[in-house]
């Protein structure tokens, strides 16, 4: 995981992969809040971005998930979320595994999950090995708008 701003992406670029760059440039030119919830193709299946709106609720409403086939930038553009997250590994409990379908897994569990809070501008890229609990509230429910780039692994 790693988490940052795109107020400082210029120096987090020099770190990252191209195919995150690419997402995050994405972030940077387009006006998300300005735009309808939806799908946007950057580069087909291989990169795209999923604008969302929704209400952020208690954390034992929201199954913690992870992805193999894709990484996630989760990016806030207005409100404010807490972000579950946690280390996949052996000590998980899937509770719905929808991989070859939706690449998503559901976990029962996360053990010593760490509390990320996001807030606009800022966003988090969750890798495969990530276990992250997106759209908790932080005090109280809060209306969120996010994009969330897909990126598919093989481009990194």
């Amino acid at each position: 995981m790693f988490a940052g701003s795109l107020a400082n992406s210029k120096s987090d670029k020099k770190a990252l992969p191209q195919a995150i760059v690419r997402g995050l440039e994405y972030l940077e030119q387009n006006d998300i809040a300005g735009m309808e919830p939806g799908r946007y193709d950057i580069d087909g299946d291989d990169l795209f971005v999923l604008v969302q709106d929704y209400t952020t609720v208690s954390p034992n409403e929201k199954r913690p998930e992870a992805h193999d086939k894709y990484l996630d930038i989760q990016y806030i553009a207005s409100g404010k979320e807490v972000i579950g997250w946690g280390v996949r590994g052996g000590d998980v409990t899937v509770a719905e595994d929808l991989l070859a379908e939706k690449d998503i897994v559901f976990f029962k569990t996360v053990k010593n999950e760490t509390a990320l809070i996001l807030e606009p501008g800022m966003y988090a890229v969750f890798f495969p090995n990530d276990i992250h609990r997106p759209g908790c509230l932080f005090s109280e429910p809060a209306a969120v708008r996010k994009a969330v780039v897909k990126i598919k692994m093989g481009e990194l």
